[in-house]
């Protein structure tokens, strides 16, 4: 049988002020996937005294990501709850505190947009509050703030072409011109929030330059008009302690706060749910083709 991609995420309490490219040496636990949702792009917060990490569950039977959320304790986790649910895939749940509330901006390139969602009652009541760009496919939004200013970087899709861009904003509206930062690079697809450490802001970001997820790199970002960034480090899975059981094929995101770090790990298992779903799906699909004649 086929084997299909999957991720895990894996968290570890942070030794003191180092981050991930200063220690590779503590371990990380990952959380154990569930029979239905496999979990990626780990984003945490803290509120109200409880840690919560906040990822995609993708779909094992719709094919699909949801945005879940689990909290993280002293002892461990809570299972899976579903945050936001859409008819379409939404993955990397990016988050923002803006005075007393909660934002969110899920990947969405589905619905061709990038959009933000307000939690009304967190963590598990979403509204969507405005869309920041529309009929624009683009995935892994972040917000950095420099200076007292706003600024987004997203990998946006036109045709075979990626392009990293940066929109700036202004007068409380994002700029509708953004700045090319590179093209078709595929070491530089946003990876997590940025994060200051020492003075510098760090970015992660995805190195997909010899498979999807092969590393992680961290960029220290020098200038903001024009955009650039020089490498600190780059982390690959055989870097890394953790109880998976075996070296992984991948990590693609990196998260922190005070106490913790989430990461995830890429992984290739034998999906029984595709073989038994397939022709459930081809039925569907052809009911669906007789009744929209």
């Amino acid at each position: 049988m086929k084997k299909f991609e999957n991720w895990t995420i894996a968290y570890r309490r942070r030794s003191g002020n180092r981050t991930l490219p200063e220690n590779t040496d503590a371990p990380f636990t990952c959380i154990p996937n569930t029979w239905r949702y496999w979990c990626a792009d780990p984003h945490i917060i803290t509120e109200n005294g409880k840690t919560y990490i906040f990822a995609e569950l993708y779909d094992r039977v719709l094919r699909r990501g949801v945005i879940g959320y689990c909290e993280l304790r002293e002892n461990g986790v809570t299972p899976w709850q579903i945050a936001l649910k859409m008819p379409f895939h939404l993955s990397y749940p990016h988050l923002l505190r803006k005075d007393a509330d909660i934002y969110m901006i899920p990947e969405s390139y589905v619905a061709d947009e990038i959009a933000v969602y307000k939690a009304v009652s967190f963590p598990d009541c979403w509204e969507k509050r405005m869309v920041l760009r529309e009929h624009f496919c683009a995935v892994d939004s972040t917000i950095l703030e420099w200076d007292r200013k706003a600024y987004m970087l997203t990998l946006k899709f036109t045709g075979d072409t990626e392009r990293l861009v940066l929109f700036s904003m202004e007068n409380e509206g994002w700029k509708k011109d953004g700045q090319t930062v590179v093209e078709n690079d595929h070491q530089k697809r946003p990876g997590g929030h940025f994060f200051f450490h020492n003075g510098d802001y760090i970015r992660p970001a995805q190195d997909c330059s010899e498979s999807y997820g092969c590393a992680l790199n961290f960029y220290k970002v020098t200038s903001l008009d024009p955009y650039t960034e020089e490498l600190v480090a780059k982390i690959k899975p055989d870097m890394l302690r953790t109880d998976l059981g075996r070296i992984a094929d991948g990590i693609h995101t990196y998260n922190r706060n005070e106490q913790y770090e989430v990461i995830d790990l890429k992984g290739y298992e034998t999906d029984i749910l595709f073989y038994i779903m397939r022709p459930v799906w081809f039925i569907w699909r052809r009911i669906r083709k007789l009744l929209y004649r």
